[in-house]
């Protein structure tokens, strides 16, 4: 496994590219369909009604090159704010993994709320409350979003309780080895409420 520096540096300069989606650029040619979509590979969207706290929400989950091939079990690599991290963490973990041997073949696992995107108030609400420990009527994006804040215990226990195990049912995931990806607002981990995510990296 790579050091905590090597992993946040990469996600760090990922962050920089900025990209939101999936999409292809349109090409100009009039015979090219326009609006064509480009697939992630070897991934998939699963929908997680949380019992925690009502929230639907989806986890974005990439299994890394060779995963059919053999039946090694693989860390996770948690990512939040699934809807821009997502394609970023994927590419770059790839890259940093088969041609760098700078990162870890790994899990990825990243945890947004169905139908948000792109609305960038359901965006900033849905942050406001997954994100923060306690209830505060000021700060952050504004009031008007910390109305709902204070979810965060909540939110973590989704986490652990529920995503987490989800995952470890259906992939082979190492329970052993997890790292928690987040930025500004998230991850909201105070001591004892994370105790099964092995954080090497808290922010990018």
């Amino acid at each position: 496994m790579t050091t905590s520096t090597t992993r946040r540096g990469a996600f760090g300069a990922a962050a920089f590219v900025g990209t939101a989606g999936l999409a292809m650029p349109r090409d100009p040619r009039p015979d090219v369909e326009a609006g064509t979509a480009w697939v992630m590979p070897s991934s998939t969207v699963v929908p997680l009604t949380s019992a925690m706290n009502g929230v639907d929400y989806a986890l974005y989950v990439r299994t890394p090159v060779g995963y059919d091939e053999g039946d090694r079990r693989y860390p996770v690599i948690v990512t939040l704010d699934a809807d821009y991290s997502f394609p970023i963490a994927a590419m770059q973990l790839e890259h940093l993994a088969a041609r760098m041997n700078q990162g870890p073949e790994a899990i990825l696992v990243s945890i947004g709320v169905a139908g948000i995107y792109p609305d960038v108030r359901g965006y900033r609400r849905e942050r406001s409350r997954d994100y923060t420990p306690v209830f505060h009527p000021d700060g952050g994006y504004g009031p008007e979003f910390q109305l709902g804040s204070g979810g965060g215990p909540a939110f973590l226990r989704m986490l652990t309780e529920e995503a987490l195990p989800l995952v470890a049912s259906r992939w082979r995931a190492d329970a052993d080895d997890r790292t928690l990806v987040g930025h500004s607002y998230g991850p909201y981990s105070p001591p004892g409420c994370c105790r099964p995510i092995r954080r090497r990296s808290a922010v990018i």
